[in-house]
């Protein structure tokens, strides 16, 4: 199974069109299921300026849809990842963006879910006044923190090819050494602030000082080590 988005009107307003394709040897079932899922978690996380507003679902007719608020003017949402290479903003707008992002995941937490695929494709900017309103997205693969995917055991030659090709994922998930937790988001939501951080003008600032020790400690291997989210919002 696979996603795609598109940019469409309903009911006057604009909204992000998320359609799930099955692959040829998928079972339609499951990709049902997939889209209930991700509405579920969307509707249980409630209104917050910080995650995706669910306004629809489409499971009559394939693909399957899923219809979302969109968070952008232009007609491209703007994600985190092409903020970083193509905006010049003050220390003071990335570490609001920093902030609204983690508050948005305290939120997910609170809740009782695990996002699961913290990135930077994955958070969107909406243009709000002089400043950006970041938006976490994908929840597809969220679960609930007390029923994590268990626990599995790769390879040697997999655990590497998976940390090289997703390196903002946690790594004692595919070295089985633990499970999907809030820590293992924390350790996503530290790389993903590393190359906010990277872009950010240099200061001697102490507050800067404390949030690069914290983001360090965020990508620690071991998972007790690594700050909660609380101390990640002290900083901020």
């Amino acid at each position: 199974m696979f996603g795609s988005c598109y940019l469409a009107r309903y009911r006057g307003i604009k909204v992000a069109v998320k359609e799930y394709h099955c692959h040829p040897n998928t079972d339609e079932s499951h990709v049902k299921k997939e889209v209930l899922h991700e509405a579920s978690v969307l509707s249980r996380l409630g209104h917050h300026r910080g995650l995706p507003l669910l306004l629809g679902i489409g499971t009559q007719i394939k693909p399957y849809r899923l219809i979302i608020q969109f968070h952008s003017e232009a007609k491209k949402s703007l994600t985190l990842l092409k903020a970083i290479k193509k905006l010049s903003m003050a220390n003071e707008e990335w570490l609001s963006v920093m902030k609204k992002v983690t508050v948005a995941v305290s939120r997910v937490h609170e809740v009782g879910f695990l996002h699961n695929d913290i990135k930077v494709n994955n958070v969107v900017l909406a243009k709000r006044g002089e400043g950006y309103n970041p938006v976490l997205v994908d929840f597809g693969k969220a679960r609930t923190i007390d029923s994590p995917k268990s626990r599995k055991i790769l390879p040697l030659p997999e655990q590497r090819a998976h940390l090289k090709k997703y390196p903002y994922f946690a790594p004692e998930i595919p070295r089985g050494q633990g499970t999907q937790s809030i820590a293992s988001d924390i350790y996503s939501l530290g790389y993903m602030f590393i190359h906010v951080k990277e872009v950010m003008k240099p200061t001697s600032c102490r507050e800067i000082h404390l949030l690069t020790f914290n983001l360090k400690m965020a990508v620690h291997d071991i998972p007790s080590r690594r700050p909660s989210i609380r101390s990640i919002l002290s900083v901020l």
